[in-house]
């Protein structure tokens, strides 16, 4: 079942960055402060996510958070650790 762990992962190598490299982007380009150790914990455990640190990666790799949003709830682990977490698209209606 693809996981929203495995796709950033898998981002991050496609861009070719390490995780040195990722932690320096978040830091300077939107000022939150992630780890090395933070990142690998992200990718490889459950860690939960902040909406910030998902909505920055989301920005970076040019994801759809409407995608990450149906990954994330098809997961109950994820549901579990994310809670109430409602990322969604600002559309109003006519």
């Amino acid at each position: 079942m693809e996981n929203i762990r495995i796709i950033l992962k898998d981002q991050r190598l496609q861009n070719h960055y390490s995780i040195r490299q990722l932690s320096f982007i978040l830091n300077n380009r939107y000022h939150i402060k992630a780890s090395k150790s933070t990142i690998q914990r992200l990718e490889n455990s459950n860690t939960a996510i902040s909406a910030q640190l998902l909505c920055a990666l989301a920005d970076l790799y040019e994801l759809d958070l409407e995608e990450l949003k149906g990954i994330i709830l098809k997961s109950p682990n994820e549901q579990k650790k994310l809670g109430s977490l409602n990322i969604t698209n600002s559309k109003s209606s006519s």
